[in-house]
């Protein structure tokens, strides 16, 4: 009746929205006088004007003026919620373009910072080794812009304290360092990172090596073998004993 499957007649019979005028207590065969037909017809109308089958069988029982301001409403409910997802489209477009540019201004101030920045005595680097660093930080914002790699991710995390590792199950300590002068006379001996895994490298250290320069040749100096799998925080705040202090955790998750 109407392509109507029997599945759903039965299911509409179970529940009380539209009964058949009889059963074969045979053949299971439900039959549907003209009536019945009319209201499957309202039934599939409504149901695809995105009333619910509560809604519908109230609105069965009500006159075709009743059934048509149903329909209004309906209306200006679907209108109220596309005008709803227009405006969050608008919003979703201005917000992506704001956090573009402020990546874009990000990368801006941090090559800047690099360009002027000699990682020579701190690093023991050489000048070419740096240049390759700059470019792949270069790469690391081009792929967030241009690809919107989900491998690759920014996140700020609120100000966390050494113990806040230290004394956290979920991590563990690979590497310390205390008292070192520059990160060349042990960077050599900090176990290497393995693609996939989670790490936060601490450091606290004499107000004159903070900076994003500093912080981020430190990363790119240990990352060399993890590709873009993995991932890795870094965290650098200032000494309170005028001495420097290097930790490497390893997140167990």
């Amino acid at each position: 009746m109407c392509e109507c499957n029997s599945q759903t007649l039965r299911y509409y019979d179970a529940i009380g929205l539209l009964k058949p005028k009889k059963v074969d207590r045979y053949s299971g065969y439900r039959y549907y006088d003209k009536k019945q037909a009319l209201e499957f017809v309202k039934i599939k109308n409504l149901q695809e004007a995105g009333f619910s089958l509560e809604e519908i069988k109230e609105l069965l029982n009500k006159d075709d003026d009743s059934i048509y301001e149903a329909f209004e409403e309906k209306i200006k409910e679907q209108e109220d919620k596309l005008e709803r997802i227009k405006k969050i489209q608008k919003s979703y477009s201005s917000e992506l373009k704001e956090m573009k540019n402020k990546i874009e201004q990000l990368k801006e101030q941090l090559i800047d910072e690099m360009e002027n920045y000699d990682p020579s005595e701190e690093f023991g680097i050489s000048e070419n080794k740096y240049q390759s660093i700059i470019e792949r930080v270069h790469g690391f914002f081009d792929d967030i812009m241009d690809k919107e790699d989900e491998s690759i991710t920014i996140a700020k995390r609120e100000k966390a304290s050494r113990e806040s590792f230290l004394e956290n199950p979920q991590y563990k300590t690979l590497y310390e360092n205390h008292s070192w002068v520059n990160a060349k006379d042990f960077i050599s001996e900090i176990p290497e990172l393995k693609e996939g895994n989670s790490y936060v490298l601490y450091l606290e250290v004499v107000p004159e090596k903070i900076s994003s320069a500093f912080a981020a040749t430190m990363i790119n100096q240990l990352i060399t073998g993890m590709q873009s799998k993995g991932a890795l925080e870094c965290t650098v705040e200032e000494s309170t004993d005028s001495n420097n202090h290097f930790w490497l955790f390893e997140s167990k998750e």
